[in-house]
């Protein structure tokens, strides 16, 4: 069906119209209000447009943040066109998809564009406190042959995947704080650090893979010594590596910050910021100091211990104001700083699938600046944010910007501190992300009026499979207004209500509703005050409706009906 953009276009023919269509459409009336011809609008005019549209404040923020990201008073209308339709126009760049391919780090070191230090040499030379000379002095033992290092690595990827585990290489890149321009080398209280997290992680290696013989050592890529000594514009070149090694997501990084003082180095920003981009959560460790990790018996526990702390991703544009205020030998520096990012960014969001953002302290701020990448993730489908401290302004943020994820199958939001505000405004949400399968909210603070939400408008969520809300309390009068949904409810399989407060009337809804919930496959009721007598009728209903006996849950079989 054709689609024509106009004031007079019916609800209904844009409802037809596919994405691409209705970005042309909206680009056309906001073309109307292009009184400079520069493909821009002012925010003011911008602004008032959404207000008639009854989008409230907080929303418009987020919509022209996300969409722009420039602190200018005048929007890219076409970014914020393809922002509210979900539309990406095909990177003008393919070839900086490489940058996120396992083989370009491989390439890379066979190229010679670096080299990677043996993690036992350097932990040795860490340990007599002195700090690795410069590439053009390092000895033979101290480096890796690729070809050595990069078999080892494709043992343990094999290894990993056929576990089922998160993936990496025995590849660590360090980042050093500088507390002045032109020093690159580590202090002695980073030297220890240093040696203390290296030594931690070849042991972890080495017995994690014994299988295979793995030794207890790794590659270390270390900008300082790991390429070439930069000359006039090589140092510029230089920046623009570091994308690679500090972006890439099979590499862990180790950021060695030393006391908590404001991260001015430009050089030492942008390595952090790179590592925040798409790395999951065990893979980036920030430390303080020495006696932030002295008790440190191995690599699980420094993890744990600093494993928080590290920023979200940024946008290119947030990126490039905060490189404004940091300290570069030259502009030229500046600008390959800005470049690197923009680049490792552009390519780790077009094939992300996956952020791994649990247990990092992040907070609602925190969550309003991912809000504004979010968007520029058009294959996402896992978001994992449990165990942080999202609130409920951060549930509203998340609200506003899933939708505009196509890709998006699953966000794990356990362990917050979401309240019934919150999940309004998700629950209001969740017709609109069209993929969402699973959704997780076990142990946050939800109450009644959270059920009461989410019952109202899991019908309209045809797609979502799995809804756990354990350890939130519900109330029997919550679990029986989600009773009440479930006939409506055409895909949900699993529903996970233990320890909500479930009561003998929450479980004679739930009994009335099983005949008429065809998908419904799995229910957990555990640790609620059910009588014996709720229990045998909850037993009963569920065999008459032919329910099975046991179901998946998390990739795991359990008994299908738990009470």
């Amino acid at each position: 069906m054709a689609c024509h953009a106009g004031a007079r276009s019916s609800t209904a023919s844009v409802r037809n119209c596919s994405k691409d269509d209705i970005h042309r459409m909206l680009v056309e009336i906001f073309q109307r209000f292009d009184t400079y011809g520069d493909g821009t609008i002012s925010l003011t005019r911008l602004t008032r447009a959404l207000e008639k549209l009854n989008l409230d404040h907080q929303s418009i923020d987020l919509a022209i943040a996300s969409a722009d990201g420039s602190s200018s008073d005048r929007i890219n209308y076409v970014k914020f066109a393809s922002w509210v339709t979900g539309y990406h126009e095909p990177s003008g760049k393919p070839e900086d998809a490489t940058l996120v391919q396992p083989g370009s780090l491989r390439a890379a070191a066979e190229a010679g564009e670096a080299v990677l230090l043996r993690g036992s040499w350097l932990a040795k030379l860490a340990r007599e406190g002195k700090a690795p000379p410069e590439r053009e002095e390092l000895p033979p033992e101290a480096l890796w042959d690729p070809k050595e290092l990069f078999e080892l690595g494709d043992r343990m990827l094999r290894h990993l995947r056929k576990g089922g585990h998160a993936e990496f290489l025995p590849i660590v890149s360090v980042s050093f704080r500088r507390p002045s321009e032109g020093q690159a080398m580590p202090d002695a209280e980073q030297l220890q650090i240093l040696a203390l997290a290296l030594e931690h992680l070849g042991t972890y290696l080495a017995q994690a893979f014994k299988e295979f013989g793995c030794p207890a050592d790794c590659g270390v890529f270390l900008e300082g010594c790991s390429l070439r000594r930069p000359a006039g514009a090589a140092a510029e070149k230089n920046i623009e590596k570091l994308g690679l090694w500090y972006g890439h997501s099979l590499i862990r990084k180790l950021l060695i910050r030393g006391q908590q003082t404001p991260e001015d180095d430009g050089v030492a920003f942008l390595e952090s910021s790179l590592s925040g981009l798409i790395s999951q959560h065990q893979m980036v460790l920030r430390i303080g100091n020495f006696d932030h990790v002295r008790s440190c018996k191995d690599w699980p526990s420094l993890r744990k211990v600093c494993g928080a702390g590290r920023p979200p991703p940024l946008t290119p544009e947030a990126a490039s104001a905060l490189l404004d205020a940091k300290r570069f030998a030259t502009t030229a520096q500046q600008d390959a700083a800005k470049q690197c990012y923009r680049l490792m960014f552009d390519a780790a969001v077009t094939s992300c699938r996956r952020l791994v953002f649990p247990r990092l302290g992040w907070g609602d701020d925190e969550i309003r600046t991912l809000a504004t990448a979010l968007p520029r993730c058009p294959r996402l489908m896992e978001l994992f944010l449990e165990g942080n401290r999202v609130g409920d302004a951060g549930a509203g943020i998340l609200a506003g910007v899933l939708p505009h994820c196509p890709a998006l199958k699953e966000v794990l939001l356990a362990g917050n501190r979401i309240g019934d505000t919150g999940v309004e405004q998700l629950a209001k949400a969740l017709p609109q992300v069209p993929r969402l399968e699973r959704l997780e909210l076990q142990e946050n603070l939800l109450g009644e009026a959270a059920a009461k939400s989410l019952a109202m408008t899991l019908p309209a969520a045809k797609c979502l499979r799995h809804l756990l809300l354990q350890g939130n309390r519900l109330g029997d009068a919550g679990v029986k207004a989600l009773a009440a949904a479930l006939p409506s409810c055409a895909g949900l399989q699993c529903l996970v209500l233990d320890t909500t407060g479930a009561g003998d009337a929450a479980a004679a809804a739930l009994c009335e509703a099983f005949a008429n919930s065809p998908s419904l496959q799995l229910l957990h009721l555990e640790s609620n005050a059910l009588s014996e007598a709720s229990r045998e009728a909850l037993r009963k209903a569920w065999q008459a409706a032919g329910k099975p006996e046991r179901s998946e849950l998390n990739g795991k079989s359990y008994p299908a009906l738990m009470l």
